[in-house]
């Protein structure tokens, strides 16, 4: 009896050791890690207490103290707080090896990218899903394998997308970037609607990708003038590498040149309108390398051409620099025209446009069509290749001021393909939707190889024109992303707002991180200084009343709070204790104040003074600058 029950107990011992076996067979050959966003939220929340500098300072110290290995790889969901839809992941491996990533699709649409070897590894993951717990896994080049799960909360107030038309054919390899004008949100889609990157600041105009697989995107920052002040680039972690400031401002699209140059359009001091300037940025050192005045080049053929333009008549609506004919192709919404320009010469070549929106001097210049040929109104993102030029055309005149709805009955968008041939033009191709589209004011037009992508970013969803109202008051709005491949639409998608730029970014390549200190760059020229003189620091010591102004130092400029009267003069004063120190000029009589200055100091600590009106007074304001 006794044997029979050692047997029994044998068995099921057997039994139960088989079963832990097993069970350890299958935890350790998935070596799948558990992560969930709400237990990370107190290292996140201090990680983006903190600087970009002191953010990459600790993941970098965390992994070279602690060694996490991948099955206990350390995850950063949203390291720099600007980037919810993203996480980096931090491993070491005992040699250098690559590591392969995919972060796994909702609709079977997975992506994987490859990362370079390395014994410490940091590996930014993007297109994350909202509202789910995402699963990521990781496979290294000695054959390790790990799967993350990531919980992402759920992100309130999101544009919400209809997918109107899907085939297998439509962009697959990454997601839709999509800016929107000011006051709105950028975000990132893929090809089934779904959010998958989502900045946590404000930033609009264009978005372009670049080689390195950073993005160019403009921020939220307002020059005095009301433009858009800084471009950043940045990684979709949204780590920025670089920040661009533009003295003028600049407005809608930017172009990327081969050599990694920013050109944008700006405007030149003291004239009413803005776009008519191009500036051509260096991108190792944010100075301006070159210029274009475009008032100026249309007046080589009429010398009276810009008086009394209206404010918006140059509004940007693309930028092109066309590498085989040395020419840059501008379009501007305002005025209802693409100019080709050269690029070295600052010479007409070229001018389209509905001929009645110029005087006879231009004649020569301007591309003809046949009897008959129906001219586009405002247009968008115009390119030229070879002998072909796409233009969106927005269906809308901005010049004989078509504002009201009921006048607008059976307007129109569309995406048009027209070949130059000598002075003449010819349409070929009109991509319309049935002509059932009308975006007015927005819109992009992105051609890659057989791809194309169109964006009616300012659509009148539901629109009544028996209403007599202006079209500018007309809301809902929404945007519809058109793609073509090869002439055949393989993607339609409806977003309920209305957007801006559409740019493809691949997120199978050039995705590696790295932590490069950040540049800050400005065309703002070093504001006025004189030395401080001996007079100026005995008013200093005698000075008893004192100011509450405030300021801020950041990257080299100084800024303030102070709302001068039009008719003040008054003079900035740093004084370190050893009594060093500059005078910048803060406000000249009788002239527009500016709200920064530009200092070139060396570092140290500053006491703030403020010589107003010829009186000394002293603030409770100190500068440290670095």
């Amino acid at each position: 009896m006794k044997d029979n029950k050692r047997k029994v107990i044998l068995f099921i011992a057997l039994v139960l050791v088989a079963i832990v076996i097993v069970v350890l067979a299958i935890v350790f050959s998935k070596k799948e890690t558990k992560y969930e966003h709400s237990a990370s939220k107190n290292v996140v929340a201090s990680l983006n207490a903190n600087s970009q500098a002191e953010v990459d300072k600790l993941i970098r110290e965390d992994l070279e103290e602690n060694k996490h290995t991948l099955e206990n790889a350390k995850i950063y969901i949203d390291p720099y707080g600007n980037s919810p839809l993203s996480a980096l992941i931090a491993f070491k491996t005992d040699s250098k090896t690559s590591v392969k990533v995919t972060v796994k699709g909702r609709h079977g649409d997975d992506i994987t990218s490859e990362h370079k070897e390395a014994e410490y590894h940091y590996i930014p993951v993007y297109g994350l899903y909202q509202d789910y717990e995402n699963k990521v896994e990781i496979t290294t080049g000695t054959g390790e394998k790990t799967t993350l799960r990531i919980s992402i909360d759920k992100i309130e107030g999101l544009p919400s997308m209809k997918v109107n038309a899907r085939t297998e054919e439509a962009y697959k390899d990454g997601i839709y970037l999509i800016s929107s004008p000011i006051s709105m949100s950028s975000f990132g889609i893929d090809s089934y609607g779904e959010i998958r990157w989502l900045p946590s600041e404000r930033y609009y105009h264009d978005i372009e990708v670049l080689n390195n697989g950073h993005i160019l995107i403009g921020g939220n920052e307002i020059a005095d003038n009301s433009l858009a002040s800084k471009i950043y680039e940045m990684d979709l972690l949204g780590r920025i590498y670089n920040e661009y400031e533009i003295a003028e401002g600049y407005l809608g699209d930017f172009y990327v040149k081969s050599n990694g140059n920013i050109l944008v359009a700006s405007k030149k001091e003291n004239r009413a309108t803005y776009s008519d300037y191009i500036l051509e940025i260096d991108h190792d050192t944010g100075k301006i390398v070159k210029y274009w005045d475009i008032i100026e080049a249309l007046r080589t053929i009429d010398p009276t051409y810009g008086n009394d333009l209206p404010e918006g008549y140059f509004y940007n609506a693309g930028i092109e620099y066309e590498e085989s004919s040395d020419t840059l192709l501008l379009t501007y919404w305002g005025g209802e025209f693409i100019l080709n320009l050269g690029y070295s010469d600052n010479a007409v070549r070229w001018i389209f446009s509905d001929p009645k929106n110029f005087n006879t001097s231009f004649e020569s210049v301007l591309l003809k069509g046949s009897e008959g040929f129906v001219y586009p109104k405002s247009m968008h993102s115009a390119t030229l290749t070879n002998d072909t030029l796409r233009v969106f055309d927005n269906g809308y005149s901005t010049n004989i001021g078509e504002a009201t709805i009921s006048n607008l009955a059976g307007s129109h968008s569309s995406a048009n393909t027209y070949k130059i041939t000598g002075n003449t033009i010819t349409l070929t191709t009109a991509i319309d939707e049935d002509k059932s589209l009308f975006s007015y004011a927005l819109a992009d037009y992105r051609i890659d190889g057989n791809r194309e992508t169109i964006l009616f970013g300012r659509e009148l969803k539901n629109v009544d024109y028996s209403k007599n109202v202006n079209i500018n008051e007309w809301s809902p709005l929404t945007t519809r992303l058109i793609e073509n491949v090869s002439g055949k639409k393989v993607l339609d998608i409806e977003i309920d707002q209305a957007t801006q730029f559409v740019e493809a970014i691949d997120l199978t390549k050039n995705v590696n991180f790295d932590f490069e200190t950040a540049g800050a760059f400005t065309t703002l020229k070093p504001s006025l200084k004189e030395d401080l003189t001996v007079e100026l620091k005995n008013q200093i010591k005698s000075a008893t009343e004192k100011v509450d102004y405030n300021f801020g130092y950041s990257k080299n400029y100084i800024e303030h709070d102070i709302a001068f009267m039009y008719s003040d003069e008054a003079k900035l004063i740093l004084i370190n204790d050893k009594e060093e120190g500059t005078v910048y000029t803060l406000k000249v009589k009788d002239e527009k104040q500016s709200k920064k200055i530009v200092t070139d100091l060396s570092s140290g600590s500053y006491y703030v003074y403020i010589l107003e009106n010829g009186k000394m007074f002293k603030t409770d304001s100190k500068i440290e600058i670095k």
